[in-house]
């Protein structure tokens, strides 16, 4: 999961990072919240360094178990463990 809170006065920031998730595959669940059930720390840190992002304006979580993983696993088509 990757979450974002990058300030308002950095619009322009915001949307190109919202595109280059729907680019690799990213599913979002919230305006500012994205996951994949994939590993994505590289990408993460390379997009960071892209765009030059501030400490806590980019987030990754790794979570074990998720509300709505059922749904979310047939939407990325991958099968349950």
């Amino acid at each position: 999961m990757v979450m974002f809170d990058i300030p308002e006065s950095n619009r322009t920031g915001r949307d190109p990072i919202r595109k280059q998730l729907y680019k690799f595959g990213f599913l979002r669940i919230q305006r500012s919240v994205f996951i994949i059930p994939y590993s994505c720390q590289d990408l993460i840190d390379s997009l960071r360094d892209y765009f030059r992002l501030a400490d806590g304006e980019l987030y990754i979580f790794e979570t074990k178990v998720i509300e709505g993983e059922k749904t979310l696993l047939e939407y990325f088509k991958v099968k349950s463990k």
